[in-house]
């Protein structure tokens, strides 16, 4: 039996599987590997507990990405 604290990995990744963590579970390389076997993850955050960055590598202004979608009125 493994012993330690609580990973968001310890357990082998199901491809296409969702899993699902709170703030403590905000760990950018354990979530890699996970994004990295095929799978995705939710984990809860303050927008201020990390470093938000884009698919191109700068800085991801958060409280901006809402109003991207105002004129069409959507947001994905």
């Amino acid at each position: 039996m493994k012993k330690g604290g609580e990973r968001v990995n310890r357990i082998p990744v199901v491809k296409g599987e969702i899993r699902i963590g709170d703030r403590a579970y905000l760990q950018p390389d354990r979530m890699g590997e996970i994004m990295d076997a095929g799978a995705n993850i939710v984990v809860r955050a303050g927008w201020k507990n990390a470093r938000w960055l884009g698919a191109d590598g700068e800085p991801l202004d958060l409280l901006a990405i809402p109003w991207s979608g105002a004129e069409r009125g959507l947001i994905d």
